[in-house]
């Protein structure tokens, strides 16, 4: 009954093992040094103006209910990852 006691906890913890073994490879195989694409390097620079931003504002075309070159705030938000 002790070895079989044992055997049974070998047995689990062999393959908890392999399953974090598993995991770990996974998680270095997707954040690696690849060189990034064409597309994301202006990604990348795209999601460095999050915050917000105080500017003058205008409209091409004009549009009257908003003024041209009025003050205003600009909320750039990044969603992705």
């Amino acid at each position: 009954m002790k070895s079989l006691r044992i055997l049974l906890s070998l047995a689990l913890l062999s393959i908890s093992s392999m399953a974090f073994a598993q995991s770990d490879a996974h998680k270095h195989a997707t954040q690696s040094d690849a060189p990034k694409s064409d597309a994301q390097k202006p990604f990348d620079q795209l999601k460095a103006l999050a915050g917000t931003w105080r500017a003058t504002i205008t409209t091409d075309p004009p549009v009257k209910e908003l003024g041209n070159g009025v003050m205003g705030d600009v909320t750039l938000r990044n969603f992705a990852r």
